[in-house]
């Protein structure tokens, strides 16, 4: 029997976010990842600046450590934070850039053409991405797919990573619930390679 489905809920911008309930809450990969992201910054006080207006909501991780896992990221850029208008910002761009960055910890990614769209009302962009099994920590396939939508005056971008194309996509498939709304798909159909 599949495990059950477990649920994000991000009480500030009201939306749910579901995915498999085999990945876990892991907090000290999300501490990991505060530290790395806090020392490819080199001023300290841009540092702070930069970390206090990006927040790493939730990291869950299946088989850590293995061949076969799976990393789920929410991460969420406060634009009021930054001083930056929301008609400003390059989704596109910031969504290639989040998964580069994300991936960089294992290996050498190629990021593929990010694609906009949009889930109800809110302009989304997709991308994925891959490591060459000789360019992977792990000497084995890598493959990333993220999703960032402007929600009110945030960003907010899911990430999955992997060794597995279907399992990757897994954890992107269940969708995001607004409040008062149907469930809708984090990724459009037909916008991400096969």
């Amino acid at each position: 029997m599949a495990p059950q489905a477990a649920i994000y809920h991000d009480q500030d911008l009201d939306f749910s976010f579901r995915y498999p309930g085999a990945l876990r809450v892991n907090e000290e990969v999300r501490h990991k990842a505060v530290l790395r992201a806090r020392n490819r910054v080199q001023d300290e006080a841009e540092a702070s600046k930069a970390l206090s207006c990006l927040q790493t909501q939730l990291v869950a991780v299946e088989n850590p450590g293995t061949s076969t896992f799976r990393v789920l990221a929410i991460t969420r850029l406060d634009l009021d934070c930054r001083n930056e208008a929301v008609r400003s910002v390059k989704l596109d761009e910031l969504t290639k850039d989040g998964l580069r960055t994300a991936m960089m910890m294992l290996g050498h990614p190629v990021i593929g053409k990010a694609s906009g769209y949009k889930i109800l009302e809110h302009p989304a962009s997709v991308v994925d991405g891959s490591i060459d099994p000789q360019a992977s920590v792990s000497k084995g396939p890598i493959l990333g797919e993220m999703v960032c939508a402007i929600i009110e005056h945030s960003v907010v971008c899911f990430s999955a990573l992997g060794t597995d194309r279907t399992r990757v996509r897994q954890v992107m498939e269940d969708g995001i619930t607004f409040a008062g709304r149907e469930q809708q798909p984090l990724v459009s159909a037909g916008l991400l390679s096969p």
